[in-house]
């Protein structure tokens, strides 16, 4: 189920990645030039498609949230398997859910910061998260230190944190540098965007968002197809055996025994193994007369 979901994050996290990396091409510019004023509108960018993006794709994995994990579950086990599945998967991207915008503005921001040759912090802030998020899943998947077990809610959960404290770590250390980080001076109170500049944003730099959209859709849609590719793998202890008798006379079978002709499969039939000793001498039969090979 966890796979499953983070199947249908895949494609928000390549949207998210192909906003800041379109428009951090600008950012780059416009720093080396230092222009911070149009860095900052260049941020504001960001942050604006970024909201746009999360509202976006809560409504859509709200809207389909069974539909979509089921694309990645098949009928290769229990059926009471796959419904428990698919109600873990729900809840897991219910809570989930929660942390699409924090880890928007964390990109945002980070993208932002090593477009001013700043890769440090957000190095950091990412090692804290993955710290984070490693305590919290012991203590909140399994019940430690005095916290109700929460199975697969709780790894949720500190998921969502960790990518809360992630971008509280890049966003404090962004705006008390500001002697360093100009462009963050003045970011949220106006979102004034010159026309010029919005337009190169837009036109030049959407393409590149639109491609990451069209890779990640690729990418979902082939993992989906190897999800359906058959059944668990089960050791039988044995080889692959075949029916024999006179029932398979004229039926046509496929190499694990399998009737694949338009007759039903016969029922009760002796199966050989495809691999065994050949018979000893004295159980050969030697006869002149020509083979029946019906």
């Amino acid at each position: 189920w966890v796979s499953a979901v983070h199947e249908r994050f895949f494609g928000f996290c390549l949207c998210v990645c192909g906003v800041v990396s379109g428009a951090g091409i600008f950012g780059a510019q416009l720093y080396g030039n230092g222009n911070h004023e149009g860095l900052r509108i260049t941020l504001q960018f960001k942050l604006i498609l970024s909201v746009i993006l999360t509202a976006v794709g809560t409504a859509i994995y709200m809207a389909a949230d069974s539909a979509l994990i089921s694309l990645y579950l098949h009928d290769g086990s229990e059926s009471g398997d796959i419904a428990a599945t698919l109600e873990y998967g729900i809840d897991y991207m219910a809570v989930m859910l929660i942390g699409l915008l924090p880890f928007a503005f964390t990109q945002a921001y980070a993208s932002t910061l090593r477009e001013t040759g700043e890769t440090i912090v957000p190095m950091l802030a990412g090692v804290a998260a993955v710290l984070v998020n490693l305590c919290l899943n012991y203590v909140l998947i399994f019940g430690h230190f005095g916290f109700e077990a929460m199975g697969v809610r709780g790894a949720a959960i500190a998921t969502v944190i960790s990518r809360f404290v992630e971008l509280a770590i890049i966003m404090v250390w962004t705006h008390t540098h500001l002697e360093r980080n100009r462009f963050a001076a003045g970011l949220f109170p106006q979102y004034t965007m010159p026309g010029k500049l919005l337009r190169q944003l837009i036109f030049q730099r959407m393409p590149l968002m639109f491609n990451e959209l069209l890779w990640s859709l690729g990418i979902a849609f082939l993992n989906q197809c190897y999800s359906m590719r058959g059944l668990d793998a089960v050791d039988t202890g044995s080889p692959l055996t075949v029916p024999v008798g006179d029932k398979c006379l004229g039926r046509i079978f496929n190499l694990l025994g399998q009737a694949i002709d338009d007759p039903p499969a016969p029922a009760n039939l002796e199966r050989w193994p495809i691999h065994r000793h050949a018979p000893s001498s004295s159980d050969q039969d030697t006869p002149t007369a020509i083979p029946d090979t019906r």
